[in-house]
C-alpha cells in the first residue's frame, strides 16, 4: 500500500502540477550554482585532478625505506583513495542543472512536494557547512597555511611531527601538507556538490515513478488513455529516466564507494600500527559511510518495484482476459530490463535497491566483527613477541622495553644486573 507522503507526492505529479498551491521548482542550491562555476572554467576539473595526483603522489613518498608494512599498507590505500574520491568531478558538469542529465530529469519545469524539497534545502544546508569547515577548518587552511607555508608542526598528527633532533619540519612534510590543504579547499567542495546534485536528481526521478504509479492505478486499462498516458510514462521510465540517472551518477557513485573503502583499509592499517582509537572509530564510520551516499538510489530502485505491484492490484480488481493481456505487455517492459533485474538505478550491471543494500550492510558487518577482532589479536600478538629474524629467538616489543626502562629508572648505577627473564619471573 501507498504511504501517506507517497499519496501527496503522487497527487502533486500530474500535468497540473501547483494547481492547488502545494507544490514548488526545484531550486538551484548555491552550493551547486558554485560548483557547475568552477567545473565550467578551462582547467577546473583538471585541477581537481592533479591534486589528487599530487597528493597520492605524497602520501606514497612518505613510506620510508624502514617503514613498517602497515604503515605502507596505510599510505597505499590513502593514495589510491584520494584519486578515487575525484572521479565525481569527471561528472559534474554534465549533471548539474547546467548540464544535460538533470534536464532530462525534469529540472526547472518539474514541481516538487513542500516536503521533498525542504528536505533538499536541508541536505545543502548540512553540506554546505561540510564544505565551509572543509576548507577554513583543520584539513583545509590549517594544513595549507599553518604547516605548509609557516611549517609549524601539529601535534595531533604523527607525519607533521618534528623529525628526530630537528627543530622544523621537512621540506616533503610541508609539501604534503600544503597539498593535503588545497585538495580539501578545491576538492572536497566539489564532491559535495555532486552528491548533493545526487540527491536532487533522486527527488525528481521518484517522482515521475510515483506519477506513473498514480496513472496506473487511476486509468482503466479498457480506456483510450492507458495507451495515451500510461504507456508514454512508463517508456519515458524505461528509456529515459532510469537510464539518465544511473548514466549521470552511477560509475562516479561506485567510485567514490571505492574510494572510501580503500581509504577505510588504510585508516585500519593506521591504526594496527599505532593503537590510536580514534583511528578505529574513524575506520567504523568510513565503512559504514558508502551505504548512506547510496540511499536514496536504492530507494529510488525499490520505488520502481511498487510499479509491479500496483499492476497486480489492477489485475486482482478486474481479472479479465482482456485488462490481463495489457497489464502483461507494461509488466513485460518492466521485469526486462537489466537483464531480468527489473527497471532501477544500475551500478556496475546491477540493480541497487534497498534490499541489496541491506545484503551488502549485513554482509560487510558480518565480515567486521568475524575478522577484525582476529586481526587485532594477531597484530597485538605479533607487537608482543618479534621474532629476531635469522635467530629463531623472541624479541622484547618497543612497548615491553619501555615499560622495563621505566621500572630500572631508580635502580642503582653502582651494582651490576646480571640476570635471564626467567629469573625476574621467577621472582
Amino acid at each position: 500500500m501507498l504511504s501517506a507522503g507517497d499519496i501527496e507526492l503522487m497527487r502533486t505529479s500530474s500535468n497540473e502540477l501547483g494547481a492547488d498551491g502545494r507544490t514548488e521548482k526545484m531550486q538551484s542550491l548555491l552550493l551547486i550554482k558554485a560548483a557547475v562555476k568552477v567545473v565550467a572554467s578551462p582547467f577546473g576539473v583538471w585541477l581537481g585532478i592533479a591534486l589528487a595526483i599530487g597528493l597520492a603522489a605524497a602520501n606514497l613518498n612518505f613510506i620510508a625505506a624502514d617503514a613498517s608494512s602497515l604503515h605502507a599498507i596505510a599510505q597505499t590505500c590513502r593514495a589510491v583513495g584520494d584519486l578515487l574520491l575525484a572521479l565525481p568531478l569527471f561528472s559534474l558538469a554534465r549533471v548539474t542543472p547546467a548540464g544535460a542529465q538533470m534536464a532530462k530529469l525534469g529540472f526547472g519545469s518539474a514541481k516538487i512536494t513542500p516536503t521533498a524539497l525542504l528536505g533538499l534545502q536541508r541536505w545543502h544546508a548540512c553540506l554546505l557547512v561540510c564544505s565551509v569547515f572543509a576548507v577554513l577548518g583543520w584539513y583545509g587552511m590549517y594544513n595549507l597555511v599553518w604547516v605548509g607555508v609557516l611549517g609549524n608542526e601539529d601535534p595531533n598528527y604523527q607525519d607533521y611531527h618534528y623529525p628526530e633532533g630537528e627543530t622544523s619540519l621537512t621540506a616533503q612534510q610541508r609539501l604534503h601538507a600544503a597539498i593535503l590543504g588545497c585538495f580539501s579547499c578545491y576538492v572536497t567542495p566539489l564532491v559535495f556538490a555532486w552528491w548533493l546534485s545526487l540527491k536532487q536528481a533522486t527527488v525528481l526521478a521518484c517522482d515521475q515513478v510515483l506519477a506513473c504509479r498514480a496513472l496506473i492505478e487511476s486509468i482503466s486499462t479498457s480506456s483510450a488513455d492507458w495507451n495515451a498516458e500510461v504507456l508514454p510514462q512508463v517508456l519515458k521510465l524505461i528509456n529515459v529516466t532510469l537510464p539518465t540517472l544511473s548514466k549521470g551518477w552511477g560509475a562516479e557513485l561506485l567510485g567514490v564507494w571505492a574510494g572510501v573503502w580503500v581509504t577505510a583499509l588504510g585508516i585500519f592499517a593506521k591504526y594496527l600500527d599505532g593503537n590510536n582509537v580514534g583511528d578505529l572509530l574513524l575506520f567504523v564510520a568510513a565503512a559504514c559511510f558508502p551505504f548512506g551516499l547510496a540511499r536514496d538510489v536504492a530507494i529510488a530502485s525499490s520505488k520502481c518495484e511498487t510499479l509491479k505491484t500496483s499492476l497486480n492490484e489492477k489485475r486482482g480488481a478486474d481479472p479479465s482476459v482482456e485488462t490481463h493481456a495489457k497489464l502483461a505487455v507494461v509488466e513485460s517492459l518492466l521485469q526486462n530490463q537489466n537483464l531480468g533485474q527489473g527497471l532501477g538505478f544500475v551500478v556496475a550491471g546491477h540493480v541497487l535497491d534497498e534490499t541489496t543494500l541491506k545484503g551488502i550492510f549485513a554482509a560487510m558487518i558480518g565480515l567486521l566483527t568475524t575478522f577484525m577482532p582476529l586481526v587485532i589479536a594477531l597484530a597485538r600478538a605479533q607487537d608482543a613477541w618479534q621474532f629476531t629474524a635469522g635467530t629463531g629467538r623472541c624479541a622484547m616489543s618497543t612497548q615491553q622495553i619501555s615499560t622495563i626502562q621505566s621500572a630500572m629508572i631508580g635502580r642503582n648505577a653502582s651494582c651490576a644486573y646480571v640476570m635471564s627473564l626467567d629469573d625476574i619471573l621467577g621472582m
